[in-house]
């Protein structure tokens, strides 16, 4: 007895397990496997259906408890444990073979309780099964069998089956057909609306993605329109920023401990850029660049940036990354530039022009710990900032330049 039961909780415990499965199925699998299992719930009245026309002598009745016998062992095959391959086709084709019995025995549509209404899953189930266009001869025959019950549903002869048996099969065979319709029907439109909810989920990745790569202007730009995205600013000011002795550096630590170096100074430069309002531009081994004045110009772009590199200089000498105590090399120029997008794949925002080539200059031809811009910059930061004058020194590219070292903020 203690084994049969263990055998029965076994045996009901694969059932969970099967419907836990559905989850992995494909969409054509579910719906089948739900047929299936609609077929269960009414495995009674299908059987006092085939005993019925026992009952009358019909030899379909075998033939219908044979078909749904086969049908529901082949659902408890699958819940048991294991993937029943050749259960759609088994339905399908009996779908078509039963209700044309059914139909010629009892002698049409009504007397045989509407049973050429399964022909309906088949077509149904191949449109989710298979190729669509596959399906449309089976739909031909749906029509063709229908047409061809209520012909025979034409002659007057002696139903074989009394009227109240009828009756209630015809409704035994609208409820499930109908059902397994409505059924797919939710199925699909929830399954579609999941897809809708993913989809609009994936897009707002890919947006937050494409804006954390360009400015809002510019993404907003680039889907708009194809081709080159770019535009001439009068008025900006670029500031680099380098890592003193980073290649000296670079031979003492591991690269993965050099990484982290870089990603947590650069974090802090990024939480500075997104505090000041200014755009990143992008990062170059331990060569960090940012501007003020685009995509959108900014009458106060200098001031601005000499803010965000004095914060810079002074977050870097206040504190170790990754254990290291390190100095900044910053230069910063200002004048006109062009800024955009260009090319196919990997694109980034970018800028063009002599004032970027100073305003490098400015930061690998400057001194560790100090702020060097140009006389341009310092025109626009005078009345607001210390600066120290450096004289004139010879910037590669442009000859002389008069230079400047910016101390702080006046008070």
């Amino acid at each position: 007895m203690h084994r049969r039961l263990r055998r029965w909780r076994q045996w009901f415990t694969n059932w969970i397990q099967g419907l836990e499965r559905l989850e992995g199925q494909s969409d054509a699998q579910v719906v089948i496997l739900v047929l299936a299992a609609c077929l269960g719930i009414f495995l009674l009245p299908g059987t006092i259906w085939g005993m019925q026309y026992i009952g009358a002598n019909i030899g379909a009745g075998l033939l219908t408890i044979f078909w749904l016998g086969i049908t529901i062992g082949s659902v408890v095959y699958f819940f048991g444990g294991r993937v029943v391959h050749f259960l759609f086709w088994w339905i399908m084709i009996g779908n078509y073979i039963v209700p044309f019995v059914m139909s010629w025995e009892l002698g049409g549509f009504l007397n045989s309780g509407g049973a050429i209404l399964w022909l309906f899953m088949t077509p149904f189930g191949i449109l989710l099964y298979d190729d669509p266009k596959r399906s449309i001869p089976w739909f031909i025959g749906v029509f063709v069998g229908l047409m061809w019950s209520l012909w025979l549903a034409a002659d007057d002869s002696t139903p074989l089956l009394p009227r109240p048996i009828m009756l209630i099969l015809l409704g035994y065979h609208f409820t499930i057909i109908f059902g397994f319709l409505f059924f797919i029907l939710v199925y699909f439109l929830q399954d579609r609306a999941k897809a809708y909810q993913l989809l609009a989920e994936e897009r707002q990745k890919s947006e937050l993605l494409l804006r954390n790569i360009l400015p809002e202007e510019v993404a907003d730009l680039l889907k708009s329109q194809t081709g080159t995205v770019a535009d001439y600013f009068e008025e900006v000011t670029v500031l680099f920023a380098d890592i003193s002795g980073f290649t000296s550096l670079s031979a003492q630590v591991s690269p993965q401990a050099l990484v982290r170096l870089l990603n947590e100074i650069f974090s802090e430069f990024d939480r500075l850029a997104d505090k000041y309002g200014v755009e990143k531009i992008k990062t170059i081994g331990d060569c960090y660049m940012v501007a003020a004045g685009v995509p959108q110009p900014q009458a106060d772009h200098a001031v601005i940036l000499a803010r965000m590199a004095l914060e810079m200089q002074a977050l870097v000498a206040a504190q170790k990354f990754q254990g290291q105590k390190l100095e900044l090399r910053i230069g910063l120029h200002s004048g006109p530039l062009v800024a955009g997008v260009i090319g196919q794949k990997k694109f980034a925002y970018d800028l063009w022009g002599d004032t970027v080539n100073v305003a490098s200059r400015m930061e690998s031809q400057g001194e560790a710990g100090m702020i060097q811009v140009t006389a341009d910059t310092y025109q626009l930061l005078a009345s607001d900032f210390e600066l120290a004058e450096q004289g004139r020194r010879m910037v590669k590219g442009r000859g002389e330049m008069d230079v400047y070292y910016l101390i702080g903020e006046k008070g």
